[in-house]
């Protein structure tokens, strides 16, 4: 008699099949951990038959439904919930009790959030009268997540603010454009007086950030071009400059100080291990590709060292030279009247051919008192020399005067 009775007894299913086991072996949530584990996941892959048993329970009280061990595995999942989280799927379960959902919350251990739009929580957005979606936008400059904070205070939203908690830029928060535009438009009448100042800095802060680019880029060509195939060791300085020079003829007046701040940086993330940087002895940075040998580096240092030399010598005679020719340009420019008979206390001599004398006779470069010698043998050189440069057309008291 009680075989027929078991018979007729409706089949227990596993309430979350989405494994290839079909057999009768079915368990049911042990305790209430058990339970808000398998309720957490439902809510993230929007489950109806589970979040259907979870309505009208008590506080603490767990449903009585069935499973497989390994659709419960698989259903619960960390890598996969957090996968379907992070394509921005929403976990809704309006029909669940809010206080008793809130127990069961689990705090998100995420360091950054979901990649979904911070306004409209969508991940994909179409642009109006387009068939193409809009891309989303992270959030990476501080100035961003002030807006958002001042038009999100401004407006008492809640649900903003909570997310504000965190910086949007360490979060890695992202947005629509248009979103952002609509969230932090200000109708006042204020906003529309300073936002024809703000839409210029806009303007502004684009136009140098597209001349930034295009000058690097020209940076980068001169080092495939120039540097490459010509190695050698220049000064960090030279490239710095040329980037300079080249977001000026841009129409840029002044470079910010973080431009020039990461100029290294970003050349060696363009080229890599290509390029070795080393300081000099003052510390100010060198530059250099890999490729240069040592066989090289050792022919630039003997060509440069050759070539100091030979410049140090024609600067030696360059400078006898002009010495030469300004103690004969003082000596001519003098308009000298010739007195007679002579007058023995009549100075001829310009004072820079008694210095000049004054230095080689005593070896000081600044000689104040020279000796009475030195003065008398500077008198003497100086009055030959002036009656020799002019053609015995000044003749000083020593010329005049034999005995003097």
């Amino acid at each position: 008699m009680m075989q027929p009775s078991a018979r007729k007894r409706a089949r227990i299913d596993c309430i979350i099949h989405c494994s290839d086991d079909d057999s009768d072996a079915l368990v049911s949530p042990q305790d209430l951990d058990s339970w808000n584990t398998l309720l957490r996941a439902a809510e993230i892959r929007q489950h109806d038959p589970v979040l259907e048993a979870a309505k009208g329970l008590e506080e603490g009280g767990i449903p009585h439904i069935h499973y497989h061990r390994k659709c419960r595995s698989l259903f619960t999942m960390k890598k996969s919930l957090d996968s379907i989280l992070a394509k921005g799927v929403k976990i809704e379960s309006a029909s669940v009790d809010p206080r008793r959902r809130a127990s069961r919350h689990a705090p998100s251990t995420s360091r950054v959030y979901a990649k979904v739009c911070l306004f409209c929580e969508k991940s994909s957005k179409y642009l109006k009268a387009a068939k193409t979606r809009e891309p989303l936008i992270q959030c990476v400059e501080l100035r961003a997540n002030e807006k958002i904070c001042r038009a999100a205070t401004r407006k008492l939203n809640q649900r903003i603010l909570g997310l504000l908690s965190r910086d949007l830029v360490a979060a890695e928060g992202h947005y629509h454009k248009s979103c952002y535009k609509l969230f932090t438009k200000d109708d006042s009448p204020a906003a529309a007086r300073s936002g024809a100042g703000e839409n210029q800095e806009e303007s502004e802060g684009a136009r140098y950030e597209e001349a930034e680019i295009e000058a690097l880029e020209e940076l980068f060509l001169y080092i495939r071009t120039e540097l490459f195939p010509n190695p050698e060791v220049l000064p960090m300085i030279n490239l710095t400059s040329r980037l300079e020079k080249s977001m000026m003829s841009r129409g840029i007046i002044q470079l910010k100080p973080a431009t020039k701040k990461h100029v290294r940086r970003k050349i060696e993330t363009e080229f890599g291990e290509s390029l070795r940087f080393v300081p000099d002895e003052k510390g100010k940075l060198l530059i250099y590709p890999r490729s240069l040998s040592m066989d090289d580096l050792a022919r630039q240092a003997h060509t440069m060292t050759k070539d100091l030399q030979e410049a140090r010598a024609a600067n030696s005679e360059d400078i006898l030279t002009k010495a030469g020719m300004q103690l004969r340009n003082e000596i001519n420019k003098q308009d000298v009247s010739q007195p007679w008979p002579p007058d023995t206390d009549q100075n001829v001599i310009p004072a820079a051919v008694t210095k000049f004398l004054h230095t080689l006779l005593t070896g000081e470069c600044e000689c104040q008192t020279p000796s009475e010698r030195a003065q008398r043998l500077a008198t003497s050189f100086g009055s030959d020399l002036v009656f020799a440069v002019t053609s015995d057309k000044t003749k000083p008291p020593k010329h005049c005067c034999p005995m003097l």
